[in-house]
């Protein structure tokens, strides 16, 4: 057994026999050890060439792009197909994958992958909402979706699979190889904050990589993904805490995705309350990290009301017209132009009334 160095990649092969050189290649992110059946007969005539592809195996990572890519696309097409399949009903199954190669022993390491498809009819500001987990062998994934919003929906799904998938494949790899962390389940805990979940020692890896293969997918940056997966999350992330997942997600991805595209941004002045064109951050204020205004963005009459109570609260100018904005963009990523509308009418009237003061 040997490897050969290509692109700054070890790539694994063995070879057994004489004669005419036969390469025996697996199926797709499959291992040489499916031939083992066969291997010894093709040898008495064969030079028999063994290898594994790239991050998978005994060969050592994948290409630049990242870990498991071959099986989070492998998977992803597998899980989309049986959702198309299975549209419109309940449905759960489960199936198997493997991620590595025990040296030790000679064995793949394998998972098996749990899925869970619920259509729900009253599924309102959402086309969907996934779940997963993993532990050291199983990975279960819940889609409860609404059928009213496919097929439009289709792409924002496949997106979402592969990054859940690559996210929970990331937890598997924690409990098998040497990666810094003790992995006890990758669920978040009751006891644990959103900020405390974001910035575990798990999850950092986790959602860098799972962001990674969401960004590729939409072909967008690693910064912009990091970006539309945190507005999920304005009402229970203050400004400092977010800056600081940003901050955490990107220098992992730094370090260990080197393919990932990082937007570089630069802070405005602080009490400016602006945006700039290039950064991460989608607010600034200079208010205490926990001053927080609750927003409801799911129908016109909520924003309505917010609007309303936006403008009676005993805050500055730039702290209304951030608040605002925020309403507006949550409003803008679920497609609700109505609404939007409603919180940008909302900032003109404040903008308005602050001229004429």
């Amino acid at each position: 057994m040997a490897t050969v160095e290509h692109d700054g990649t070890k790539l694994w092969y063995d070879i057994n026999g004489k004669g005419q050189a036969l390469v025996l290649t697996g199926g797709f992110g499959l291992l040489h050890n499916q031939w083992d059946f066969v291997r010894s007969m093709l040898a008495e005539k064969f030079q028999v060439v063994d290898w594994n592809y790239r991050g998978a195996g005994q060969s050592d990572r994948a290409w630049p792009g990242g870990r498991y890519d071959q099986e989070t696309l492998m998977q992803g097409r597998f899980l989309l197909n049986k959702f198309k399949a299975n549209f419109g009903k309940y449905h759960e199954e489960d199936t198997e994958g493997v991620i590595g190669f025990d040296k030790e022993i000679q064995e793949p390491i394998e998972y098996d992958l749990e899925f869970e498809f619920a259509p729900k009819l009253d599924l309102d500001v959402l086309p969907f909402v996934m779940d997963g987990e993993a532990d050291d062998g199983i990975i279960k994934i819940k889609i409860i979706y609404n059928p009213n919003r496919f097929p439009k929906a289709y792409n924002e799904l496949n997106a979402e699979i592969r990054d859940t998938i690559r996210h929970e494949l990331e937890h598997v790899a924690q409990h098998h190889f040497s990666k810094g962390v003790n992995p006890q389940g990758s669920k978040k805990k009751s006891t644990q904050t959103w900020y405390e979940y974001f910035t575990s020692d798990i999850e950092i890896p986790a959602f860098a990589q799972g962001l990674y293969k969401n960004a590729k997918f939409k072909k967008i940056s690693f910064s912009k993904a990091v970006e539309n997966f945190l507005l999920n999350y304005l009402d229970v992330l203050t400004d400092t805490e977010e800056i600081s997942v940003i901050n955490m997600w990107t220098d992992y991805a730094k370090e260990n995705i080197p393919a990932a595209q990082i937007d570089e941004k630069r802070d405005p002045k602080v009490g400016t309350g602006k945006k700039p064109k290039v950064s991460g951050r989608r607010l600034y204020t200079d208010e205490n990290p926990k001053d927080t205004v609750s927003i409801k963005f799911a129908t016109p009459s909520d924003a309505r009301a917010t609007v309303a109570k936006v403008k009676k609260i005993n805050k500055p100018y730039a702290r209304k017209i951030q608040i605002l904005t925020v309403g507006e963009q949550r409003a803008k990523v679920m497609k609700k132009t109505q609404v939007a509308a409603i919180f940008k009418k909302g900032k003109e009237a404040i903008r308005k009334a602050r001229k004429n003061v």
